[in-house]
């Protein structure tokens, strides 16, 4: 399959059962876009639409439902200048 640019990103993450009695889950996951896991549209949503909740989405491209959620993480970077010796 050729990725276009905007999907270069996309790392699918998992294809596993939960358990014996329910139905595969697919997973994606991308540092940029949301990626649907039924048709692999995506989109870059806006930082204000961020949210670490588990919310629904339906797929403008193919109407199909699924969830989606934001994981955060932050790095603390510090410098100071070094005095040659």
């Amino acid at each position: 399959m050729n990725e276009n640019p905007e999907t270069q990103n996309r790392v699918l993450v998992a294809s596993l059962a939960v358990d014996a009695c329910s139905a595969p889950l697919k997973y994606e996951c991308d540092d940029l876009n949301v990626i649907c896991p039924h048709c692999g549209a995506s989109y870059q949503p806006e930082s204000e639409d961020f949210s670490e909740e588990m919310r629904v989405e339906e797929c403008c491209s193919c109407g199909k439902s699924y969830e989606v959620w934001q994981n955060f993480s932050i790095t603390h970077h510090t410098c100071t200048q070094v005095s040659p010796n």
